[in-house]
């Protein structure tokens, strides 16, 4: 298991968290998973870069 894979499920624990607490409205549950997509995009650039 590479580090990307580790961010990667990490990630979706995440997400699914926020999916489960009842005290986000859907938009604050959207919001939230839209920074974690972006901080998953830069992760996958830095160990892309790493790569080179």
């Amino acid at each position: 298991m590479s580090e990307l894979d580790i961010v990667k499920a990490l990630m979706e624990l995440v997400k699914q968290s926020i999916d489960h607490n009842p005290n986000y409205s859907e938009w604050e549950k959207w919001w939230r998973k839209c920074g974690i997509e972006e901080t998953e995009e830069l992760a996958k650039e830095y160990y892309r870069q790493q790569q080179n």
